[in-house]
This record gives structure tokens, sequence and C-alpha cells, in this order.
């Protein structure tokens, strides 16, 4: 009866933020501790435009301005009131979300993908060995001489972000290219933030 019911196989996700996307979907509770449960308003201890809530409205606005040609900052601030639905106090710094993105939008990285062949939020799995799948999405891929070159969005708050603090992400994000048959080329981390794009 054991051997029957162990798996063959296991999934793991190149990000780890596998937990964190459960807890805001309420798919298991959060930990007492755990910062991205609830989206709280900005105070002396707490900041609203930090936390898995404010990255994923900030890639949701990402892949949208990337998406579409003309998008505009009213149909950000849309698209923003149906991404913060769930979580209503994130309206608070939806205007720091939308010009985030617009300033990402001027970024070197940013109009040469645009005017490349691209693809944004794109998920990817491989077998990474005997019964091991890893799987992720990449959140920006564009290619330039024949090589696909990827950009990770960070929104975190550290300052000191380094593209090496994420080299085993990125490195799944390479291997992932290879198993696909592309040639990867670049791949590096982009921090997302207003004041610092």
């Amino acid at each position: 009866h054991a051997s029957i019911n162990r798996p063959s196989w296991s999934i793991t996700s190149a990000t780890a933020e596998a937990h964190h996307i459960a807890t805001m979907t309420r798919a298991v509770e959060p930990a007492p501790d755990d910062p991205s449960k609830v989206v709280l308003p900005t105070t002396a201890s707490h900041r609203a435009d930090a936390g898995q809530a404010w990255g994923t409205l900030v890639h949701g606005l990402l892949e949208h301005a990337m998406r579409h040609e003309q998008a505009t900052c009213d149909d950000l601030r849309r698209l923003g009131l149906w991404l913060t639905v769930e979580e209503p106090r994130l309206r608070e710094v939806l205007e720091l979300a939308v010009d985030t993105v617009l300033q990402v939008t001027k970024a070197s990285f940013w109009i040469e993908a645009k005017a490349a062949p691209h693809s944004v939020e794109t998920p990817f799995a491989f077998a990474e060995g005997k019964g091991r799948i890893l799987n992720g999405v990449i959140d920006l891929m564009f290619e330039r001489a024949e090589r696909h070159h990827v950009i990770d969005y960070k929104t975190d708050l550290n300052t000191r972000l380094q593209a090496d603090a994420y080299s085993l992400q990125l490195a799944t994000y390479g291997r992932a290219l290879k198993v696909a048959g592309a040639v990867p080329g670049d791949l590096s981390v982009a921090p997302v933030r207003a004041e610092r794009t």
C-alpha cells in the first residue's frame, strides 16, 4: 500500500513562490508572521508597495504593457483596478504601480524587447532527472542575434538587489531554453521600482 501511494515524480518551482501564491489564493492558510497574508496600508512599519501582492500587481501591469503596443496610462489604471479586486487595499498604491510600469517602459531593455520578437509570462516545465519536473514562468524573453534573452522582474525594496542573488533561478531559465532547443543569451534581473528603475 505504501509503495502504491508514493509519488513517482515531484514538481518543483523555479522561483519558490508557490507557497505565497497558494496563500494569496486562499489554498492554504498563511502563517501568522507571513508578510504576504494580507495587504496592509502603509504604516511606519509596513509598506503597501511591497510583498507578494504588490509584485503580482506590477507583473500583471508589465505583462499588459508589453503585450499591447498602444497601452495607455488609463488602460493600466483600469487593469490595476481589476487586478486588485481581491486586495482593495492595494489600490492606495495603484498610481505608484502604474508609474513604476511607465518608468520600466522607458528602460533600454524594454525598448529593445518591444522591437524584437518577444514573449511575456512564458511558462515552462522540463524533466530534471528521473522523477523530477522543474517548472516556472519567464517574465520577459526576446530574441537578438539568434539568442533568447531573459529578463526577470524583481519588485523587492532591497536597493542592493544583485543579479547574482538570483543566479540559480536565472540558470534554471537557461536550462529551460536549452531543453526547448533555444540558445540562451543574456539572463538578467531587472529591479522594477519607480524610484530607481
